[in-house]
């Protein structure tokens, strides 16, 4: 994982590159879900 400074993404996964995993676990039987991917915080979640 790089930091946005070193041209990375700062942990987060891209939208597309997101559906893609999602496709890939679905299709391999590997238990993954959108939740994976994106951190709601508690505030938000309320």
């Amino acid at each position: 994982m790089y930091p946005k400074e070193r041209g990375g993404t700062g942990g987060i996964i891209p939208q597309a590159d997101a559906f893609v995993l999602l496709a890939h676990a679905r299709s391999q039987g590997i238990e993954l879900s959108p939740d994976d991917f994106f951190r709601i915080s508690q505030e938000a979640a309320e």
